[in-house]
């Protein structure tokens, strides 16, 4: 199974961003993930000059990105795919309600490949749902994030995804190598056993190591 879980809704706010802008700039995000983390994405507009103002402007085309991404595994893996929390803009994706309980979020993830667009107000690797993915023995497959190269060093190129196209692909590759699922796995746990980021004593005790 694919997994994820949070919201995919965003407030829009024309005089923020207009919609326009955002169907105008969805092609570009979705073949660039990290686009809207470069500055020169933004330099168009005095008013991005603003840190407050740029600051709502990125929440709001993040979830935007966000949504795009959770469309688009939908319509390729609609059978393979439960999506936990709210849909607020009737994007026509069927959602299975939130869940809170930290043991049922664990037992949800673990085994499965989980999907993280990463956080809404900023550009960073580990973060809330990423390690609970890696807690709960959950194959963390996440969009790009600022520090993704650092983190991940030689996962980077298995897990980490910068586009929407190579997403599907490796997602569409992991549902059959069952192999390449586990191997995967394996690599995480070594990567991070000896990590102040997360309890691997409950991870190795998960992957029977």
């Amino acid at each position: 199974k694919i997994i994820f879980m949070g919201k995919i809704w965003y407030t829009p706010s024309e005089s923020l961003i207009t919609s326009n802008f955002l169907l105008i700039n969805k092609e570009k995000i979705l073949e660039k993930f990290d686009l809207i983390d470069h500055e020169n994405f933004w330099s168009n507009n005095k008013d991005n000059q603003k840190i407050e103002i740029l600051y709502k402007k990125y929440r709001i085309i993040k979830t935007y990105l966000r949504e795009q991404i959770i469309i688009n595994i939908n319509k390729n893996f609609k059978n393979n795919f439960d999506i936990y929390g709210e849909d607020k803009s009737n994007t026509g994706v069927i959602f299975k309600k939130p869940v809170y309980n930290t043991n049922a979020i664990k037992n949800i993830y673990e085994g499965n490949i989980c999907i993280d667009t990463g956080p809404v107000p900023g550009s960073m690797s580990l973060h809330p749902r990423s390690l609970t993915i890696l807690e709960s023995n959950g194959l963390l497959i996440q969009a790009k994030q600022n520090d993704s190269l650092k983190i991940w060093d030689n996962l980077n190129e298995k897990i980490i995804f910068n586009d929407i196209e190579s997403l599907l692909a490796k997602i569409d590759l992991l549902l059959t190598d069952q192999k390449m699922f586990n191997d995967y796995l394996d690599m995480i746990y070594e990567k991070f056993k000896n990590s102040e980021y997360k309890n691997y004593e409950t991870l190795k005790e998960n992957l029977r190591l």
